[in-house]
């Protein structure tokens, strides 16, 4: 397996060789606790002249800037003699055609995807530019960042095992899901019978909120499948997804059903959220509660983050589903801590 480190400049204190300052010494010990050789990896910089900051490199204005690369953050972007080193990173990456690009910071991301907003891009797997040669890449935390912020550290390690299980194979390799949309009463049968009462101890149920009303509720037996039963449908009359009252009832009985079969575990993220809107709006009780991700990552990680969107970046191979399109925020069905 072939990973190349990419971090974003020389520092000032990196007179004798790029990557020999205390903070890529701390960084190669972070690869070695999850499992990777430091030897083993190619490492490279977008820029190879020293700087205290990618702000040395950059400018406020766009005009005359490298135009073909958004901000690196706000009022900084790229000056233009820089262009000859990206030039040349993609050219050494076409050539070396590595497994894995650990990109370190929100220059490197810059320069492999275009992306310029770590926060969401930071564990999730991703791929490069077509200039570089459509490489995998995983944004990751910079040692300085780090350091600056020393309980970031345990995130740092657990996306660094997930590059040592990503360098193994060259291909984006991403979860199947199957999602079954827009049912009918017979349909909510239909996958009761197929992938609940047969098939599973164990449900995962999140609903989503239009205050005061309960839009939609998800509801999946297993990792690959997983139900939509909706409510609320804007471009219906009375905006109800259903039909008729007969209908509506009839569905908020299957969703009952399924939070109160004996046998049956229910989990979900933050789900007092959801059990409290399930029981205070619709009269519906979850007796068979079991888990909730929320609480059990935070007893696993007490100071990490534990919104739905940064659990899956360290747990899943999942894109960053909330910022894959862009909504006004009234139209947003929400639900506290999901991102």
């Amino acid at each position: 397996m072939t990973i190349v480190i990419l971090g974003d400049h020389p520092a000032l204190n990196e007179a004798g060789a790029p990557f020999t300052n205390g903070y890529w010494g701390y960084f190669k010990g972070m690869l070695r606790k999850a499992g990777i050789s430091p030897d083993d990896c190619i490492w490279m910089n977008c820029i190879n002249s020293p700087g205290g900051s990618f702000y040395a490199f950059t400018q406020e204005s766009k005009s005359g800037a490298l135009t073909a690369f958004p901000a690196v953050a706000r009022k900084a972007y790229l000056k233009p003699e820089f262009g000859a080193d990206i030039h040349s990173l993609y050219t050494n990456l076409r050539r070396l055609k590595p497994n894995l690009v650990i990109a370190c910071g929100e220059l490197a991301l810059l320069a492999m995807t275009h992306q310029n907003k770590l926060k969401f891009a930071r564990g999730r797997i991703t791929t490069s530019l077509p200039a570089c040669g459509t490489i995998k890449v995983l944004p990751v935390l910079h040692p300085r960042a780090i350091l600056a912020e020393i309980k970031q550290e345990p995130v740092l390690l657990m996306d660094l095992m997930k590059a040592k299980r990503q360098a193994a194979f060259p291909e984006v390799r991403r979860p199947q899901r199957f999602l079954h949309l827009h049912p009918t009463i017979e349909d909510l049968e239909v996958f009761w019978n197929e992938y609940i009462v047969t098939r599973t101890k164990n449900l995962s149920v999140d609903i989503e909120t239009k205050t005061p009303v309960i839009t939609c509720v998800g509801i999946a037996p297993s990792p690959e499948r997983c139900l939509v039963i909706p409510f609320f449908d804007p471009t219906k009359p009375g905006a109800n997804y259903w039909t008729s009252a007969r209908e509506e009832k009839i569905a908020w009985q299957f969703v009952s059903r399924c939070m109160n079969t004996p046998g049956v575990q229910i989990f979900g993220q933050n789900f007092s959220y959801d059990a409290q809107y399930l029981w205070g709006k619709m009269g519906i009780p979850v007796s068979q509660w079991a888990n909730d991700t929320m609480v059990l990552h935070h007893a696993l990680q007490p100071e990490m983050e534990k919104g739905l969107g940064f659990l899956a970046s360290i747990y899943s191979e999942e894109l960053a589903w909330k910022f894959m399109h862009k909504r006004r925020v009234s139209d947003r069905s929400t639900k506290k801590e999901d991102e």
